[in-house]
């Protein structure tokens, strides 16, 4: 349901909709089933939700009806907020090609064939769908089906969110069904949770929180003060200056560059999948402060100083990420290209020279790791050695050990401390500076 609501984020955000994503907090259970022919039934269901909502929301959201030792039966629901489809023709709906009204075909295309088509799968799956709607106020297409449940596979269990036990979080989101579901995921995980529909209503709660807020879930889009808005005005009272901010916004949004410098912990695009959420938080609230560098100067005085004239790849699949590096890089005079995977990288590597590369170790089609090990190979047959840094959400040990171990020169733990960055890059700028023809040409 995750996959198929990430599908759907892109032409949400071009409408203005807001997409959740409402699944049973803390679920982990493998039920055996056709993934392929329940992704088809959901896609079509959330497609047409999206097309015939203007307003509003669209929320795929699951419940568990009924659990025994062998199975559960489990209702899978797109409720929106769209033109509805009167009593009279609700039934012909699922007849091939027809539509609620004449009318609807001209204006939004469509023959209705794939709601019959999503009937006949849930039938032959042994399972139903209905709907549900009121004209002017949406529709809620229902699936039911009977999973028989699956043996967990032979593989280690994700990690305890210890971290998150007790924390205080604040969710701030306009949308009621967005704090809803946030609220459970964190309560699930330990947290103890407060929400806010508004930015002056989250202002208002961090300065008379009877206890300190220890994270807060931002949303990017509010109609009062938006989410750069209320950042700022957290961000301009000492209490908060180091409260660890984690922003969440629709695909398609960009921030702007004074966003991008004030220090969010985070970044992650709605609809959130629930282990992305979670590996996100625990990194913001477990990773410890990095250790004092006496010789790293401060981003203040970066800001100040020299330019460090550094040419640098920047290798960074998350667009929100990359928007927030690219500022950054830019505010401390570098020249900054930027590609979204390892095999981007490889090749922008083979095309011109480079000071530094900021590579982000999990990425698709090829990771960091495999990338760095490519660029190494190359460079051990043609010579030369372009600093590689690791930016990674993995914090542990041995994760930096691996990075180090694929030809990696530095290592980075998300959220990125610019601070840290900024030391290990001021020294390759004054060597930069001391050679004057640049790192990468010198090496080669």
């Amino acid at each position: 349901m995750e996959e198929v609501a990430g599908l759907l984020g892109a032409g949400a955000a071009r409408k203005g909709l807001e997409l959740a994503c409402d699944l049973p907090a803390g679920t982990s259970i493998h039920l055996r089933g056709d993934p392929g022919r329940l992704r088809q039934i959901l896609t079509n269901l959330g497609g047409n939700a999206v097309k015939f909502t203007h307003e509003g929301e669209v929320v795929l959201a699951a419940e568990v009806l009924e659990e025994t030792r062998e199975a559960l039966r489990l209702r899978l629901s797109v409720r929106d907020t769209g033109i509805g489809i009167p009593p009279d023709r609700q039934a012909m709906i699922f007849e091939s090609f027809t539509q609620a009204d004449g009318s609807m075909t001209r204006r939004y295309g469509g023959t209705g064939l794939g709601l019959m088509i999503s009937r006949q799968l849930a039938e032959l799956m042994g399972g139903t769908m209905d709907v549900t709607s009121t004209p002017g106020a949406g529709s809620t297409f229902h699936v039911e089906l009977t999973l028989a449940k699956k043996p967990q596979p032979a593989i280690a269990p994700p990690p305890p969110a210890v971290a998150l036990a007790g924390l205080r979080v604040l969710v701030v989101d306009d949308n009621e069904t967005n704090r809803r579901v946030l609220q459970g995921h964190c309560r699930a995980w330990g947290a103890q949770v407060d929400a806010v529909d508004s930015g002056s209503a989250a202002l208002q709660a961090l300065r008379e929180a009877a206890e300190p807020y220890g994270l807060v879930l931002l949303d990017m889009q509010m109609p009062d003060i938006d989410g750069e808005q209320t950042m700022r005005a957290i961000r301009c009272d000492p209490r908060f200056a180091d409260l660890p901010v984690v922003l969440l916004a629709s695909m398609g949004q960009c921030l702007s560059a004074e966003a991008r410098a004030m220090g969010f912990a985070a970044a992650l695009t709605k609809p959130v999948r629930q282990p992305h959420l979670l590996k996100a938080l625990t990194a913001v609230v477990a990773r410890p402060e990095p250790a004092p560098r006496p010789a790293a100067p401060s981003a203040a005085a970066a800001d100040a100083a020299t330019p460090l004239g550094l040419r640098v790849l920047l290798a960074e699949d998350n667009p929100v990420n990359q928007q927030v590096a690219l500022a950054m890089l830019r505010r401390w005079g570098c020249r900054v290209d930027a590609v979204g995977n390892g095999r981007e990288a490889v090749e922008a590597l083979g095309r011109a020279p480079y000071d530094v590369v900021l590579m982000d170790v999990q990425m698709p089609e090829v990771d960091g790791l495999s990338a760095t090990a490519a660029i190494r190979v190359r460079e051990h047959a043609g010579g030369g050695h372009v600093p590689i840094v690791a930016l990674t959400a993995h914090a542990m040990p041995e994760d930096r050990e691996r990075c180090l171990g694929a030809g990696m020169d530095h290592y980075v733990a998300k959220p990125t401390k610019w601070s840290e960055l900024l030391a290990i890059l001021v020294p390759l700028a004054a060597a930069r500076r001391d050679d004057g023809s640049g790192l990468a040409a010198a090496a080669s």
